[in-house]
């Protein structure tokens, strides 16, 4: 959970400053990886609805995540595949 200073930030005290801005995106990141608390989800929403800059930012973090999971589960395919042959448990016809 973050402390006062950094909610504080969240809301509007740095917003826009970089730093504001950074732990803008950390709590855009722990919501998108499920990792936020209930006051969390309450704070960002508010920050959302308030900000239409943060809307755009939570968009494009958003989509990034997304892409990035994506990215990384098809390797991890790729590399399971590639694993499997090694071992010999797939052939080449298969």
């Amino acid at each position: 959970m973050p402390d006062r200073k950094g909610t504080a930030r969240i809301h509007g005290e740095g917003s826009a400053s970089p730093e504001g801005d950074e732990v803008f995106e950390a709590l855009v990141l722990r919501y998108l990886d499920r990792a936020t608390t209930s006051a969390e989800d309450r704070a960002l929403e508010a920050e959302l609805v308030r900000d239409p800059a943060r809307r755009a930012a939570f968009v494009r973090l958003s989509r990034q995540h997304g892409e990035l999971h994506e990215m990384l589960s098809a390797g991890m395919r790729q590399v399971a595949v590639e694993s499997a042959f090694t071992r010999g448990a797939l052939s080449p016809q298969e």
